[in-house]
């Protein structure tokens, strides 16, 4: 009820249509931040997967020449890295937006967004049911079915959220 609560509170902002570039824009950062924190999960800059994360965002955003030079390595920080890379993603949006026009650009924001959220809204309630019928078999095994159906209900909607903030920035 929570979830749902929340993704209809989020689509009637969109339906009633509140402009929704501030929710983007806050999840162009957080996908950067993910998929920086992915690639960047050793400890020292030299052994961090930079190809890795040069494909990932370009599969993401678009961007094929994401790089990072040598020179630029020295003193590097996860969070550095985070804001070159939001900073290359806002200067494309705003290039878009001024193609578009503010107010175009605003309707295609909540089509995509709406989109997005009505898709994986879906199949994450065919999944809930898929969940509910088969969680019984939980209390074969000794554990406590409601707590087990709300531990992997709330990990199921953590994963929709970034599915439609991944496929949102990336749309």
């Amino acid at each position: 009820n929570l979830q749902r609560d929340l993704i209809y509170k989020d689509r009637r902002k969109v339906l009633f249509g509140e402009s929704v570039s501030d929710n983007i824009k806050k999840m162009v950062q957080t996908v950067a931040s993910d998929v920086v924190a992915r690639f960047t999960t050793e400890k020292y800059v030299e052994d961090w997967d930079f190809e890795g994360l040069r494909a990932r965002v370009e599969y993401i955003y678009n961007i094929p020449d994401f790089t990072v030079e040598k020179e630029e390595m020295n003193g590097l920080t996860q969070q550095d890295l985070i804001e070159k890379l939001t900073d290359r993603v806002m200067k494309i949006y705003e290039d878009k937006e001024a193609e578009f026009g503010i107010e175009t650009f605003n309707n295609i924001e909540r089509d995509v967004l709406l989109s997005v959220v009505d898709e994986h809204w879906m199949d994450h309630i065919d999944a809930m049911d898929q969940l509910r019928e088969g969680i019984g078999l939980r209390a074969m095994g000794n554990q406590d079915p409601v707590v087990q159906y709300r531990n992997e209900g709330f990990d199921m909607f953590e994963t929709m959220t970034a599915e439609i903030r991944n496929e949102t920035v990336m749309n």
